[in-house]
């Protein structure tokens, strides 16, 4: 499971559901700055042969203002579900893509409930 692998079949998930994927240039140009994170990790056990642990989390980090002053900025996560964690066997490691699909279905389907007045 790599970046290579995975981040096109997301960026086509999130587009067919109709969010615009941004570069890198244009997030840093936009309103909010958002950013979806996606995190994946894993890892093999040890001392057990063919055993992995693995981790997917999806957040939304958006930049936010202060409302007692409005020059203080930074950034939050304004999205995100449980991180998914699971053990499996090498040749089971489509969970790992399984999972992560999971959690950009979660991601569009509460962009759509938070975005449904506008869309």
């Amino acid at each position: 499971v790599t970046r290579a692998q995975l981040q096109p079949e997301v960026e086509r998930l999130l587009r067919r559901a109709g969010l615009r994927v941004l570069t890198a240039t244009e997030a840093l140009a936009s309103s909010g700055r958002p950013t979806l994170h996606l995190r994946v990790s894993v890892v093999r056990v040890g001392d057990v042969p063919d055993l992995y642990v693995y981790s997917v989390d999806l957040v939304l980090r958006q930049q936010v203002r202060l409302v007692r002053d409005r020059t203080i900025e930074s950034y939050a996560l304004t999205w995100s579900e449980n991180r998914v964690v699971g053990a499996a066997r090498a040749a089971q490691l489509g969970v790992v893509r399984n999972a992560l699909l999971k959690k950009v279905d979660e991601f569009v389907a509460a962009w759509r409930e938070s975005n449904r007045e506008r869309y």
